[in-house]
């Protein structure tokens, strides 16, 4: 990723307070102009509660529990981010909630 502006979304389990990140996901404009953008699908973490699933989310998203079997696992996806967004400025249309979520998920490598 290049630049140091870079646009963060989260997709998640639920909104609830013990929601936990199912996507993370980028864009940023590169050194030509251009944008890009990544994006990852995060397998569970063991100590999320699995009790904060929401099927309406999964209405929404359209992401399921089974295909986050096949996603990173979730401390896999933390470094990635954590080398993604290092010396950036992170901006989000709902800091809020992907803020909770990015703790949530850097916690997994003891960054939370």
């Amino acid at each position: 990723m290049s630049g140091n502006l870079i646009f963060i979304d989260f997709e998640a389990c639920s909104l609830s307070e013990d929601g936990w990140p199912i996507e993370i996901g980028f864009a940023w404009i590169n050194d030509s102009g251009k944008l890009g953008s990544s994006s990852k699908l995060i397998k569970p973490h063991p100590l999320w509660p699995a009790t904060a699933w929401s099927e309406r989310s999964e209405r929404v998203h359209g992401i399921s529990r089974r295909d986050l079997k096949a996603a990173e696992e979730a401390q896999d996806v933390a470094q990635w981010v954590d080398d993604q967004i290092d010396g950036a400025r992170i901006l989000s249309d709902a800091a809020e909630h992907d803020g909770r979520w990015l703790c949530c998920l850097m916690a997994t490598i003891g960054r939370g």
